[in-house]
């Protein structure tokens, strides 16, 4: 992953930027990424890029940058947006940190980090996000344009605007299903509550361009809509305007949950669709199959009994804390970590993050791990019985459970448990692969 996709999310846990504006930005990098591997790979041989190699000074970038020091901070300097001024809060810019000759993205990503929380939380990210990534279908020299105007303070400020809450009865007869689409802001859904409601909380911001966030917010709108086989809230993008959705009902019923970036938290729920591109899903007991697509953020899901489980996240962890059905959790850089499983399928796949198991009864069943770079551990049930096969091609292999008819190659090693009914396979490319008993039955 690239260091500039580590620093967004950790802005986006310092809460200076939003999980919405998180995405734009780390889509633009892959996207810039992709098409310059592209360019590269249709150019004549030994033609030098033309685009990276171009440094970029960021210390002239830089809001208000003072050269004189390294570490000096200052405030925002006047430009041809004077205009707003009076609505710019105070914010710290980091100052000749040393970018110089670093691509545009690092050069955007250290300017963002020079601001303050609160000072962030008032820049219109969403302007930014959408010039950097209109900029990247243009190429690297245009993204350089567009740092150099967030250095120079060339955007818009928000000031805080109007709130407004509704809320509304629900009704979802039996047999029927609850869908749910919020694109701007997050998603909570009680099922184990005492009435049957939706109540949204709307926030609408304003700036010099558009200060009529009052009348947005009045003339704001909630709809529920009813066919024959779902209840439906929806709710559009809105701009400028964070809407969270909290839904009560008072028994675990079937949903279908979505969100563009913001977070998604359940608790009691019958069959569970749920999808987001950057916010984080959590899900606590659900009596159904579970089923979860994230693009950048984590998810949870802990208790849950039904007949599947399938988490899949590109970059986010995931985490998944007791289950019987079968299990499958994929991500592509996040690592994954399984306890308290009593499934007899169980599939977990990751290329960089690490791997982490831990079972519970007989593992009688098929059992799959996979890592190209990422450690795996597993912990294997006292009654376990299954044939075992570990390996990785530049990793470690270890197993500290008795194993009848063991065979240790160094990269490869096998045997069985019990009576071997069950399989276990695991394989890394280049991480460790770590299979040992509960913590328990370790004497000595």
């Amino acid at each position: 992953m690239r260091d500039e996709i580590k620093r967004i999310i950790t802005m986006v846990e310092e809460g200076k930027i939003s999980s919405a504006d998180a995405t734009e930005l780390i889509e633009a990098i892959e996207e810039s990424d992709s098409q310059e591997a592209t360019r590269r790979a249709s150019a004549p041989y030994g033609d030098p890029p033309t685009n990276e190699s171009e440094p970029i000074d960021s210390s002239q970038n830089q809001v208000g940058a003072d050269t004189s020091s390294e570490n000096a901070r200052t405030e925002p300097q006047s430009n041809a947006h004077d205009s707003n001024q009076s609505s710019r809060p105070d914010h710290d810019a980091k100052q000749g940190d040393g970018t110089a000759g670093k691509d545009p993205f690092r050069a955007l990503i250290d300017v963002i980090e020079g601001f303050g929380k609160e000072a962030s939380q008032s820049v219109d990210w969403q302007e930014i996000t959408q010039k950097v990534r209109s900029a990247t279908k243009q190429g690297l020299d245009t993204v350089r344009d567009v740092v150099k105007e967030v250095g120079e303070g060339s955007f818009r400020f928000m000031v805080p605007g109007e709130h407004r809450e509704i809320e509304l009865p629900l009704s979802i007869p039996d047999g029927k299903k609850l869908r749910v689409e919020n694109f701007s802001g997050s998603i909570h859904l009680q099922g184990d509550a005492e009435i049957c409601e939706v109540v949204a909380r709307a926030d609408f911001k304003s700036d010099r361009n558009d200060p009529d966030a009052k009348s947005r917010a009045d003339n704001y709108v909630l709809t529920i809509e009813e066919s024959e086989s779902e209840v439906v809230i929806k709710q559009p993008f809105l701009e400028n305007a964070s809407i969270s959705l909290e839904i009560r009902v008072p028994k675990a019923i079937d949903a279908e949950l979505k969100t563009e970036s913001s977070a998604i938290t359940v608790h009691e729920v019958n069959h569970l669709k749920a999808t987001c591109r950057s916010g984080s899903v959590s899900v606590i007991h659900v009596l159904g199959s579970v089923d979860i697509g994230n693009i950048s953020g984590s998810i949870r899901v802990a208790e849950s009994f039904g007949q599947f489980v399938n988490l899949d996240s590109k970059s986010g962890s995931i985490s998944l804390e007791g289950a019987n059905g079968t299990v499958s959790l994929k991500t592509t850089s996040g690592s994954i970590e399984a306890r308290g499983i009593t499934s007899r399928a169980i599939g977990l796949d990751t290329v960089s993050g690490s791997l982490s198991l831990s079972m519970i009864g007989p593992s009688e069943g098929t059992t799959n791990l996979r890592s190209v770079s990422g450690n795996i551990a597993i912990i294997l049930p006292d009654a376990a019985n299954c044939a075992v096969s570990l390996s990785s091609i530049s990793g470690k292999v270890a197993c500290d459970i008795p194993l009848e008819n063991r065979a240790d190659e160094g990269k490869r090693l096998t045997g069985v448990v019990g009576t071997g009914e069950g399989k276990l396979d695991c394989s890394s490319v280049s991480g460790s692969v770590d299979v040992r008993m509960p913590i328990h039955q370790v004497t000595g």
